[in-house]
């Protein structure tokens, strides 16, 4: 296994045999690690291979969860419409009730006074 002692040793060797250039040149192109650790393209392609099927269950996962949060908004939507009917319901209700007991209130002071000053006449 190479490790950086020996790949300087390398180096060191290179440089008495070839000089300080060609021995750079060549070291340039031996890996800084084993070839073990080296990655081919076959192993490029499987990790593709592996990222398009993530990418592909990621946008299945990103769809489903889009589809759940427009069926909330729709559901929210509809409990939100009928929580303003029922509110606009009731506020008429106590509207009417309100205009009502105001217009016999003031009937019944109008005939009491009417009354009154009849009787204060007489």
């Amino acid at each position: 296994m190479s490790t950086e002692a020996s790949r300087h040793q390398l180096y060191d060797g290179l440089k008495g045999v070839l000089g300080v250039e060609p021995a750079d040149e060549l070291m340039s192109y031996l890996p800084p690690v084993g070839w073990a650790d080296v990655a081919t393209k076959a192993n490029l392609g499987l990790i593709r291979t592996e990222m398009d099927a993530l990418d592909k269950k990621f946008d299945a996962k990103f769809d489903a969860l889009n589809e759940k949060l427009d069926a909330k908004f729709e559901t929210a939507g509809h409990q939100m419409s009928a929580a303003i009917a029922d509110l606009r319901d009731s506020m008429r209700v106590w509207t009417m009730t309100t205009v009502t007991v105001l217009v016999f209130g003031l009937m019944a002071a109008t005939l009491g006074l009417a009354q009154l000053i009849g009787l204060l006449n007489h």
